[in-house]
């Protein structure tokens, strides 16, 4: 048990102790939703509460069986709730969230502190509608004293006038406040109280209509908070969601732009600066004076816009817009969307060029694609030799090399989170490296793609170049990127790289490309193409 929970707490960013505390908690918010859906029946037979006897049964039941419903329809709707807890998109290993899911799920964390509100204020009413109610059956509704004929008269004084009687017993007395000119109920003691709570007959109980909405509705509220609260860290859980994934959700920039042909006229593009990949949101066309969306008014026979105006459904009154555009809405519409298609292209023409550099090279070999252990150790070695020569001719420090860590063959990333890691380190690398030492159907072509695909500053060293696949053959002269050698072994490649050190990426930046390096067909040395 130890072990996987130390497993658990590995794979979600978290110790063992944190892991425990949030099961704990998980557990106890969920539970104790169930326990205060319990507590009418119990409170109600303690007498913790004030109860009308002859409605006790009937409303504590009523209670918790809303109660209870109430979790559990909540409970049944937990995966639709998810969206509402924390964002469910993810990119590249990272959560992402728009603006508007944003504001969603932060409006969402109030509910249950709403509900904990509404809760204590729907208690206090109860209980003061209650003692409205037993007051009113002290005094059978009378405003004053002389509007209705006392059960009976006992020691009147200047200030006590009536008492009144319930099964021959003085429970309250009819008190007038000279002060005030206003008459009240004062009760003699707690016992007088409880008499009235337990002798009312049930069809006689005064705002039962009041009292029991109130009773009923702070429970249910009570227990939606606690449920709401625990189905939270039990929805983490149950999608393996780490504190430290939502603590590192990206977030997204919503930019203005304006329309060039349409004077007056802009819209929003929302994107993530953090996560390129994310697709971006367009929202517009908007007209700078009332910041609405135009809709035409009356259109001409031929189909003409002249007039411009705003529909009252969306968000406002019908109102005339100040636009002064004469086109086909036809017109209007290729138009916008001809700008937000120039923004798309435009963010993420600056998204590619903006990702901060994490590593100075991306080196990549055949792994997977190895058939034996002992060759993939062999091509372990080899790769390790050119990081090395790498880091001491051209001074680069953070070199990434998936095999560095990676021993063994059988210690693999599934290919699922191999290809999204991969991606995302490519971005964020300066330069490319590929060894490819024969022909192999290998995950490192795809990875020269992406980097030829997002500009980066690439280098292939192979053997053969029949062992490329075509459209690299020749990717030396087709991309000022890319720079391809030949080398015979492994100490050919250490040689080309320790006599040119970070020249070898001058061509790949658009300069002048190595002089040292020799023919590309020289039988006893390393080429340059």
């Amino acid at each position: 048990m130890p072990e996987r929970e130390t497993a658990e707490a590995r794979n979600n960013g978290s110790s063992p102790q944190i892991t425990r505390f949030a099961r704990f908690f998980r557990g106890y918010a969920l539970g104790l939703s169930l326990i205060v859906a319990a507590l009418p029946i119990l409170g109600g037979y303690s007498n913790v509460l004030p109860f009308f006897a002859g409605t006790k049964a009937l409303v504590t039941v009523l209670t918790s069986l809303a109660s209870y419903l109430a979790v559990g329809y909540i409970f049944f709707q937990r995966l639709s709730l998810a969206d509402l807890y924390f964002p469910v998109r993810k990119i590249e290993g990272i959560r992402v969230s728009y603006a508007e899911e944003e504001r969603r799920i932060r409006n969402f964390s109030r509910v249950p502190l709403l509900l904990t509100i509404a809760s204590l204020l729907l208690f206090g009413s109860y209980i003061f509608a209650t003692s409205s109610a037993v007051k009113e059956v002290a005094y059978l509704d009378a405003e004053r004293p002389t509007d209705k004929t006392p059960i009976a008269e006992i020691a009147p004084s200047p200030r006590r006038q009536h008492a009144i009687l319930m099964l021959d017993e003085a429970i309250a007395f009819t008190v007038f406040h000279p002060n005030s000119s206003s008459w009240d109920i004062q009760f003699p003691n707690q016992q007088a109280v409880s008499t009235i709570l337990a002798k009312t007959p049930n069809v006689e109980q005064p705002l039962f209509f009041v009292t029991t909405p109130l009773f009923l509705l702070a429970f249910v509220f009570a227990s939606a908070t606690f449920v709401l609260m625990g189905l939270r860290d039990y929805l983490q859980d149950d999608q393996r969601i780490s504190d430290k994934e939502l603590l590192n959700v990206a977030h997204t920039v919503k930019d203005r732009f304006w329309v060039e042909d349409l004077p007056g006229v802009y819209g929003y593009i929302e994107y993530s600066p953090q996560t390129p990949d994310l697709a971006p949101i367009i929202t517009g066309p908007f007209c700078i004076w009332h910041h609405r969306h135009p809709e035409p008014s009356l259109p001409d026979g031929t189909g003409l816009v002249r007039s411009w105006m705003h529909d009252p459904r969306d968000g406002g009154s019908r109102t005339e817009c100040g636009l002064k555009l004469q086109l086909t809405l036809d017109q209007f519409d290729r138009l916008f969307d001809r700008a937000a298609r120039a923004q798309r292209e435009s963010k993420a023409e600056m998204l590619r060029l903006e990702v901060p550099a994490k590593y100075d090279v991306f080196v990549s070999a055949p792994m997977a694609a190895l058939e034996s252990e002992d060759e993939y150790r062999a091509m372990r070695e080899s790769v390790l030799k050119i990081v090395e020569a790498l880091r001491n001719a051209c001074g680069f420090q953070n070199i990434f090399y998936d095999g560095t860590q990676i021993e063994s063959r059988s210690r693999f990333d599934a290919p699922r989170l191999a290809a999204s890691d991969d991606l995302k380190r490519i971005r964020e690398s300066k330069r490319f490296v590929l060894f490819l030492p024969k022909r192999l159907p290998s995950s490192a072509l795809v990875e020269a793609g992406c980097a030829l695909a997002l500009g980066k500053s690439s280098i292939y060293f192979f053997r053969n170049e029949q062992d490329l696949p075509f459209l690299l053959r020749d990717a030396g002269q087709a991309f000022q990127t890319v720079h391809t050698y030949q080398c015979p072994d492994t100490d050919g490649i250490v040689s080309v790289i320790m006599q040119n050190g970070e020249r070898l990426f001058a061509a790949g930046d658009g300069n002048v490309p190595p002089q040292a390096v020799p023919s590309a067909h020289s039988e006893d040395a390393t080429s340059a193409r």
